[in-house]
């Protein structure tokens, strides 16, 4: 086996920092949370889990409209300490995704390495994909079950 260079020992540990994110996080929140007594502020911790893998360049940062909706409701119970009426911006996410799933307007990503993506590419390449298979419905496959009796 061949010896890593220093980029690919430096790309392994970044990954690694990137995948206990998450633990890390929890282990913050509740030590942090404890001793300070702030459980809602403290929050704010377990922003650095999409945030962390985009720092280290693993990835660019996704901001879809799910973050957006996390992020307000935040925002908003933090400042006015009425959490209670503002659930109901999580109810606007899926009737987001009916009436805008199909506009390459509302998709968008932000990456680190390159400038913004337009996710025509992205479509024609899984359209390729599917276009190859053998599609059946549900009566051919009926059909066929019914020929082998």
């Amino acid at each position: 086996m061949r010896d890593l260079t220093a980029k690919e020992k430096w790309l392994i540990i970044r990954k690694r920092i990137a995948a206990c994110t998450l633990l890390l996080c929890i282990i913050a929140y509740v030590i942090t949370s404890y001793y300070t007594n702030e459980w809602r502020y403290t929050l704010f911790i377990f922003l650095a889990v999409p945030i962390v893998p985009t720092l280290l360049g693993l990835q660019g940062l996704n901001i879809s409209y799910e973050l957006v909706v996390i992020v307000a409701y935040l925002s908003i119970g933090f400042s006015t300490k009425q959490w209670h009426p503002w659930w109901v911006l999580f109810l606007t996410i899926p009737v987001y995704h009916i009436l805008f799933h199909d506009f390459k307007w509302a998709k968008f990503k932000i990456n680190t390495k390159e400038k913004i993506e337009d996710f025509e590419d992205d479509e024609i390449k899984i359209s390729s994909i599917f276009k190859n298979q053998n599609k059946r419905d549900y009566m051919d496959a009926e059909v066929k079950d019914k020929d082998r009796d």
